[in-house]
């Protein structure tokens, strides 16, 4: 079971802008662990096989029925719930899409990855400079 799956570079980024903020405010040291101790739990718990609803936090915190459809492979949710903790974003983007029933398949799609952990890592890159005019 993951939490996540990010490229290192997408870690120092998202972990730099969450929490260089945090030490320039001069919150207490408690408050990062609670925060850390909240993203943990809830990474797991968005991610679980869970097929729970929960109507009254449904837009206002993600929830294992939110997430999933981030996940979904079926064609309504392609590209949709973007959202780590807020749906709040996704319904500002028009990204938002939790319907009354689940996705029925999940994973990616069109997706070529080379075989191996090196080769992946440089992938996101080379793909980025293929893609440019004249790349």
């Amino acid at each position: 079971l993951a939490g996540s799956r990010m490229h290192p570079v997408d870690v120092v980024i998202t972990r730099a802008v969450s929490f260089v903020p945090v030490f320039v405010l001069g919150f207490e040291p408690s408050v990062l662990y609670a925060y850390l101790a909240w993203v943990s739990f809830h990474a797991v718990f968005i991610h679980g096989n869970l097929r729970w609803r929960f109507p009254g936090l449904r837009w206002v915190v993600t929830t294992p029925e939110y997430h999933h459809w981030h996940h979904a492979s079926d064609a309504e949710g392609i590209d949709k719930n973007f959202a780590s903790f807020l749906p709040l974003w996704d319904l500002l983007f028009g990204t938002a899409h939790q319907p009354a029933h689940w996705p029925r398949h999940y994973g990616t799609h069109d997706v070529e990855l080379p075989p191996g952990y090196l080769a992946q890592l440089v992938h996101p890159f080379k793909r980025a400079r293929q893609q440019k005019p004249g790349g």
